[in-house]
């Protein structure tokens, strides 16, 4: 779907610049012919009045002159033939100079045309495969009338169009290609949000159908042995019950951590911002995590530098240590040790959350963010019930609210620091 719409994107200018291309064209080759023929018709006019004069009405033609004339530089053609014909005004020859019979019979009716009305004509025709302008004149004397044929061979002329032309649809295509590759590229640009945007959607959605199935197939196995229990005492059965219930409530869990981040994409996480004493607050939320981590064997340590006030959302901000703390808990190991500490750098607040757990490779690092990611991929929900991969997402929304950043810091079986700022929170 997105590769076509890539193309669609890429392509949707090239009918307009493709008829672009060939307006121009036309319009540039009309307009250099146009150049070519008018340059053509004055020095052709200008030979027809200095070499064919009429005296006593007598019309004189100037060999000469005429030679020179086709000979010189300002003629654009001096490859074509020194050709004319003089017909008188019965339309009998009256003189010819390198026309042949059969030439005389195609252009002849030029002069015929001319005879009738009081217009010179220019025309074309190809004889023989060959090219040729002829321009026709009248020459009026006092009582006598000729016409006058120049007969050019432009073969010369319509190659260079032909040149011409070649080399525009050359350019033009070239210029066409090179928008296609450019559409191409700019599209993906375009696209490239869209695009990560899209795939995030995707994986969110086998992510989150991975970890609902897992939840109604626990349901679902405790409800058919209810089924073939359905004979006992309800006692007998609480522990099946309890079960659905523990299963009903993570994926109620699941559920609102999964509305709460597809509010903080579309309207931002809401805070109730209010002066606290964090470093009560922390120290507070780190000793009910104490038992949590004796669970499992770990070792929570606490330290702060002094009592901190600052501006923020209570919940959220206990929210983000016991995410912080519980995730440092669970992916550590036996007699391992998490290090919460909090201190001030002027007016920013710092908060520290390491680990000596199992850590992580780099590429893992740059997912850890990330929806449904864990680091761990042998912790399965049936060990780690608690556990969606949802937390450390949430932690960065909350983060983000308070105007924060976070950097991590990790090394496969050395541990995990985070090290969160919140720039100005401190109130002094």
């Amino acid at each position: 779907m997105l590769k076509d719409l890539k193309i669609k994107i890429a392509m949707q200018n090239i009918p307009i610049l493709v008829s672009f291309v060939c307006v121009f064209c036309i319009v540039i080759i009309a307009f250099l012919s146009g150049i070519m023929t008018a340059a053509s018709l004055k020095f052709t006019n200008r030979i027809i009045q200095g070499a064919f004069t009429v005296t006593n009405d007598e019309l004189n033609i100037d060999a000469e002159f005429l030679n020179e004339s086709l000979l010189s530089s300002e003629n654009m053609f001096s490859k074509y033939e020194q050709s004319y014909i003089v017909f008188d005004s019965n339309l009998d020859v009256y003189a010819v100079h390198n026309i042949n019979d059969k030439m005389q019979d195609s252009i002849k009716i030029f002069a015929y045309d001319v005879s009738q009305n009081e217009n010179n004509k220019v025309d074309s025709v190809i004889i023989s495969k060959v090219p040729y302008r002829i321009v026709t004149q009248k020459i009026k004397g006092e009582n006598k009338t000729w016409i006058v044929q120049i007969i050019q061979n432009i073969t010369q002329e319509k190659r260079i169009l032909s040149l011409f032309a070649k080399a525009m649809i050359i350019m033009g295509g070239a210029g066409v290609l090179t928008m296609i590759a450019l559409g191409w590229y700019f599209a993906g640009k375009r696209l490239g949000p869209i695009t990560e945007v899209y795939l995030k959607q995707r994986r969110f959605i086998a992510d989150a159908s991975h970890e609902i199935k897992t939840p109604l197939t626990i349901i679902q196995t405790n409800v058919d042995v209810l089924r073939a229990k359905e004979n006992f005492p309800i006692k007998e059965n609480l522990n099946w019950l309890d079960n659905i219930e523990s299963e009903v409530l993570a994926m109620r869990r699941l559920i609102d951590d999964m509305l709460m981040l597809a509010n903080a994409e579309d309207i931002g996480l809401e805070l109730e911002l209010e002066q606290i004493r964090l470093s009560e607050l922390i120290k507070d939320t780190c000793m009910r995590q104490m038992p949590m981590s004796k669970s499992r064997e770990v070792n929570l340590h606490y330290y702060q530098q002094c009592d901190i006030v600052a501006t923020a959302d209570k919940n959220r901000i206990e929210q983000l240590v016991k995410i912080f703390v519980d995730n440092a808990s669970k992916y550590n190991k036996k007699g391992g040790n998490v290090w919460v500490r909090l201190y001030l750098e002027g007016n920013n607040v710092i908060l520290e959350i390491e680990d000596d757990g199992i850590g992580m490779y780099p590429e893992e690092v740059m997912h850890v963010f990330e929806r449904f990611f864990r680091a761990d991929k042998s912790r399965k929900r049936d060990k780690q019930p608690s556990g969606f991969g949802l937390g450390l997402n949430i932690a960065k929304e909350i983060i983000e609210a308070h105007d924060g950043i976070v950097q991590v810091e990790s090394e496969k079986c050395r541990g995990t620091t985070f090290r969160i700022c919140f720039y100005n929170m401190a109130v002094i």
